[in-house]
């Protein structure tokens, strides 16, 4: 249908063809985040430096092996001004996916589209 490149329509399909990709990788970003908030789970994916990494993760509190938490005893003076607590908020990456790892005991990222599948 579209012969070359050069042809805007060329251009405008894949265009939408990135944008449903996205959206597919949302929606499976979305689904694997509800497994990992319900326990653990097997899974693998492909490392930034090619290697493919088998894991264990989750996103449950209960299972996570974290340290008790220590009350602060000293008492601090907490500015609550809006431009202050402005600079603390982080844009998150979209396709970044975030779990602790149960094998390693500390929380690992990488990439949705580097997701190859469940174990």
């Amino acid at each position: 249908m579209f012969k070359t490149r050069e042809d805007p329509r060329w251009r405008r399909r894949g265009m939408h063809e990135n944008m449903m990709s996205e959206a597919m990788d949302d929606a499976q970003r979305k689904e694997f985040e509800k497994k990992l908030h319900e326990g653990a789970v097997k899974f693998k994916y492909t490392k930034k430096d090619g290697t493919e990494r088998t894991a264990n993760g989750t996103l449950k509190v209960d299972l996570m092996n974290l340290p008790p938490k220590v009350e602060d005893t000293t008492q601090k003076q907490v500015d609550t001004s809006v431009d202050k607590q402005k600079k603390k908020e982080r844009k998150r990456a979209p396709d970044l996916v975030c779990y602790y790892d149960l094998d390693a005991n500390g929380f690992r990222c990488f990439k949705m589209a580097n997701f190859i599948d469940y174990i």
